[in-house]
């Protein structure tokens, strides 16, 4: 180490002075820190102090540690000095140094090799930080650590050593293989589970009993590690995809059959379960044979856990689960009512399925090792780890207990600088609890109140009680969360706070006392006592008349208020208004101005300029006002204004969207057609002047909607056809225009108009547009081919449509004529499948123009190929399917066979996009273009099994990759595709249960056994 000169030379200097031993040794300890800090470690040596330090990432073998407990307490004091950064409290930080500087650093070398040696146990076994907030924060001096801490304790420690190292070098991954489960489970059960359930006098619970408290506290450690790795392999086996629900099992069958061959989930996750119970049923015998008669566990953990151990045995053996689906799902299954340890009705409570016994037994095992520290602690409150606020909080839930509440502390754990304190609380048939945290880091607690059971809609009057009560004091809730069978609410407080737990205690005792029938409900939370800066952020829970009369009794300063509130303070509605509803906002801000401006006698026009004031950052916001500011004139018709009049003020605010404001309108007018038809003759009567055709098109669906089922219908075309007129065209490039067509003439719309409308339309706007087009193909083609592109349902095509079909494709074939590519294809497909253009009309068409097309679709290859897949497929439908002469069907199949082949120069969304489109349309030519499918699989390996196996029929799939074409090789398509594609395509194949001897050869056989060999 290159510091040992500067740390030499300190000894030196402090040899040299006659001072006192304690002076000598805090100067040896600050030239230790400074060495520390200032001087380089050299690359070659490990951190010298990492045992102590314990710095992240900084690992350190056994070996180190003996080290340490050879050499000599000066060259480490100051790395334990640093241990006391991991101290909850700072109190007990300060006792830590203080421990170094006066009892460790004056005591005897044995005594300091022997604590050494302690320290370094705690760190193999991962369990000093543990050890230093519940053992050492008791305040013990060195002599007593050190006689709790025996050598039949270190015999102890060694044991768990062992354990912990096989635990961490343990895989359970073999567990989702059937074939590999057995052996790797019996590993498991035997070299680890096997040691923690031993009942030898020797074994496990033997060395637990007549442990001290720090071998104790360490074993429980390791046993945490255990339900971890158990948890793993639980999760690991029943999320494999390798087993599978049995419905009806052989049970004349050995074990390994029935896991290896039939892959039986349910029987291998029922296996596993029982043992997994097995060891919280022995855990829990050690527990009641150290702590059976301790006052500390109440009844809910000593014997009615028992019972539910028992319940839970008779169910994995006698129920007959593992059958169904539903047996591996969660249901509305409650764990913290279930646990063991809970109050709740074990009737109620019991889990339904193997999937919440899963849970039941892990959670119920993090329960009892919370117990078990609770135990070996003693009055945790006693422990300088323990902060102020935390035992603040215990004393009042005391009180309450004074109270017959009989809450009582189950639980302790401490993890990652974090305590957490677990309290139940009796009530008869339902279930509460307490979660106490505290987070060293930000000195401030978080207090959870849960209750679960049958309350029904009682859960959620209870939350909103405590929301509102809480609101009330200024209190703001951290969390809340509400299910069908409970809720939890959550405060967070630092130690200013801590006044407010006494407030939070007095709500839950009245929450607990209602749900318990002790207190009325109108006795918890009056409504009507509540002012309104509290009662109207919760409308949700309110009716209108409770929210009236509480908007009423308010004065003005607390209308402005709350006014102000909502529109700048952005975390009050976060907590306020639930889901931050823009709409709920708006609407109280609105009645409140309404209010406040009625007592005024204020004019609509002053409310206008107030609603400018107190415009809001947020636009969405400022929408919601504006509409409702409104529905308020309309509802009380100031200075006598029409409806209309209202309409357009509405449309024409300042701040308003207007495709907003007109949908909104429509809702807001509800069943009145008048009103909606003259809000759409005011939308059309502005749209020549302010509303641009972005907007017509944002609006046009409604109104096509609204025309379709208005009686005034009739009365709007005009307006309607003026709109469409007015727009500009000619500005819009070209994929704008392909979008304004589609939307503007979208057939279902039209269909459902009456008779009248619809000939309005065609008659007054498509006609006439296409007569005016002055010979521009572009116009002709994109109003037409919009039309058609993407319906293909014909039964609704009224004359004016089957028409314009006969014009559209007349048009079509002169722009083949004049060789016009780019515009020809858009819609051409959609039109001939409408059934309007006779198929002599089509196959004439195809037999003179089909070639020179074909030679366009090779220079313009991938922009084109997917119209003529169009194309293709329309033609091969006719001459297919309606038995046409043989020399069609083979023009259509040469085309199908270039193209194939051309594909293979496009690049992968080209060749998927045409294999889709003709292998969708003709499974059937399959045998035709396998070989050329074979090269396209080559080609994108991977490509082709993700996005286009799944087309082709199982035995298709098989077959091929059969034998015939010995030029193809399966292994050089495996090789080049990912290992999840591969099991993906096996698991499917395999589950089809089409895999036999009659639908594919030899060669597919072959194939298998390559596909096998590939994924190992």
């Amino acid at each position: 180490m290159q510091n040992d000169a500067y740390i030499a030379k300190a000894r030196a200097q402090i040899l040299s002075e006659d001072k006192k031993r304690a002076d000598r040794q805090g100067l040896l300890l600050q030239r230790l820190t400074d060495a520390l800090r200032y001087q380089q470690v050299a690359d070659e040596i490990v951190f010298g102090f990492s045992l102590l330090s314990l710095r992240k990432g900084q690992k350190i073998s056994e070996k180190h540690g003996k080290d340490v407990a050879a050499g000599s307490f000066a060259e480490y004091a100051s790395a334990y000095n640093m241990l006391a950064e991991h101290a909850v409290t700072p109190e007990l930080g300060a006792a830590w140094k203080e421990f170094v500087a006066n009892q460790l650093t004056n005591a005897t070398q044995k005594d300091q090799e022997k604590f050494a040696q302690m320290i370094a146990s705690l760190y193999r076994l991962g369990g000093l930080e543990m050890w230093f907030n519940t053992v050492f924060a008791k305040g013990h001096t060195l002599d007593q650590l050190l006689k709790g801490y025996s050598s039949q304790d270190e015999l102890f420690l060694q044991a768990l050593g062992k354990q912990k190292g096989l635990i961490k070098s343990t895989n359970l991954e073999g567990l989702a293989d059937p074939k590999k489960f057995e052996k790797v489970w019996n590993n498991f059960v035997d070299n680890i589970v096997s040691y923690f359930i031993s009942p030898s006098s020797t074994g496990f619970f033997a060395q637990f009993k007549q442990a001290g408290e720090t071998a104790r506290i360490l074993a429980l450690v390791v046993m945490r590690d255990l339900v971890d790795l158990f948890d793993d392999g639980l999760k690991i086996m029943s999320r494999s995809p390798e087993y599978q629900i049995v419905a009806q099992p052989d049970v004349s069958k050995s074990d390994t059959q029935r896991i290896v061959e039939e892959r039986d989930k349910g029987f291998v996750f029922k296996k596993m379960l029982s043992k997994n119970l097995e060891v919280l049923q022995r855990w829990l015998e050690l527990f009641y044979s150290i702590y059976g008669d301790d006052k500390r566990f109440d009844f809910y953990l000593l014997v009615k856990a028992e019972q539910a151990l028992q319940d839970v045995h008779l169910d994995l053996k006698c129920v007959d689960w593992g059958k169904k689906k539903k047996d591996f799902e969660p249901g509305v299954y409650n764990v913290q009512e279930g646990v063991i340890g809970s109050q709740a009705a074990w009737a109620r409570a019991r889990p339904n399925s193997l999937e919440n016994i899963f849970t039941f037994i892990h959670q119920s095992q993090l329960v009892l090792l919370a117990a078990f520290t609770h135990g070996i602690l003693g009055d945790v409150f006693e422990l300088l780890s323990v902060p102020s606020l935390v035992k603040k909080i215990d004393q009042v839930l005391k009180k309450l207990s004074d109270q017959n509440c009989c809450i009582s502390l189950v639980g302790v754990l401490f993890k990652g600088k974090a305590l957490t304190l677990s309290y139940n609380w009796p009530q008869r048939n339902h279930s509460a609890s307490i979660e106490v945290q505290f987070a060293s880091t930000t000195g401030e607690v978080f207090f959870t109140f849960s209750m679960f059971g049958d309350g029904g809609a009682f859960w959620k009057h209870y939350l909103s009680a405590l929301e509102v009560s809480s609101l009330a004091k200024a209190i703001l809730p951290y969390d809340k969360r509400l299910s069908e069978r409970g809720f939890a609410i959550t405060w967070k407080f630092a130690d200013a706070e801590a006044k407010n737990l006494v407030s939070v205690a007095a709500w839950i005792k009245e929450v607990v006392d209602s749900a318990l029938n002790i207190r009325s409900k109108k006795e918890i939370f009056n409504p009507k006592k509540v002012s309104l800066s509290t009662w109207t952020l919760y409308t949700y829970f309110q009716d209108e008349g409770d929210f009236e009369s509480a908007l009423k009794s308010a004065d003005n300063e607390a209308l402005n208020e709350f006014i102000q509130r909502l529109l700048s303070d952005p975390f009050y509605v976060k907590r306020s208004i639930e889901s931050s509803d823009y709409n709920e906002i708006a609407r109280l801000i609105v009645r409140a101005l309404s209010e406040e401006l009625t007592r005024d006698q204020t004019s609509p026009d002053t409310m206008k300029e107030r609603l400018q004031m107190l415009r809001p950052g947020d636009a969405l916001l400022g929408n919601y006002l504006d509409l409702y500011y409104g529905k308020f004139l309309l509802e009380r018709g100031f200075e006598g204004q029409l409806p209309i009049d209202f309409m357009r003020h509405v449309l024409n605010l300042l701040h308003l969207d207007k495709s907003f404001a007109f949908k909104e309108l429509l809702s807001l007018f509800g069943n009145n057609f008048a009103l909606r038809a003259e809000l759409i003759k005011v939308f059309l009567f502005l749209f020549g002047t302010e509303v641009n055709q972005e907007l017509f098109l944002a609006v046009y669906p409604f109104i096509l909607e609204e025309m379709a089922t208005n009686k005034h219908a009739a009365d709007l075309t005009d307006g309607l056809i003026q709109a469409l007129n007015s727009i500009d065209v000619a500005s819009f490039d070209t994929e704008d225009k392909q979008e304004f067509f589609k939307e503007i003439l979208r057939g279902p719309f039209l269909r459902r108009f009456q008779d009248s409308v619809s000939q309005k339309i065609f008659d007054s706007y498509i006609f006439p547009m296409l007569e005016q087009s002055n010979g521009s193909t572009e116009k002709i083609l994109l109003i037409l081919g919009a039309l058609y592109s993407d319906d293909k349902d014909t039964a609704g095509f009224s004359k004016q449509e089957k028409a314009l079909a006969n014009y559209t494709f007349k048009e079509w074939k002169s722009l083949f004529e004049e060789r016009n590519e780019f515009f020809v294809m858009p819609g051409l497909g959609g039109l001939l499948q409408t059934g309007f253009i006779s198929k002599e009309e089509v196959l004439a068409f195809f037999a003179q123009q089909i070639d020179t097309y074909f030679t366009w679709i090779k220079k313009e290859q991938q922009r084109q190929l997917a119209s003529f897949i169009e194309l293709l497929t329309v033609f091969l439908k006719y001459v297919l399917l309606e038995g046409n002469s043989e020399e069609a069907v083979e023009k259509a199949l040469d085309y199908l066979k270039q193209l194939s082949s051309l594909g293979l120069s496009f690049n992968e969304a080209t060749v998927i996009g045409a294999l889709e489109g003709l292998w969708g349309e003709f499974p059937r030519l399959m045998r035709l273009v396998r070989r050329k499918l074979r090269k396209v699989a080559l080609r994108f390996p991977e490509m082709f099994f993700k996005n286009y196996m799944k087309f082709l029929p199982i035995k298709n799939q098989i077959g091929l990759f059969g034998s015939r074409d010995r030029s193809f090789k399966a292994r050089d398509l495996i090789q080049n595709i990912s290992a999840d594609s591969l099991r993906s395509w096996r698991e499917t194949l395999l589950a089809s249960g089409e895999l036999n001897e009659a639908n594919y050869a030899e060669g597919g056989r072959a194939f298998f056994e390559d596909f096998n060999t590939s994924l190992g």
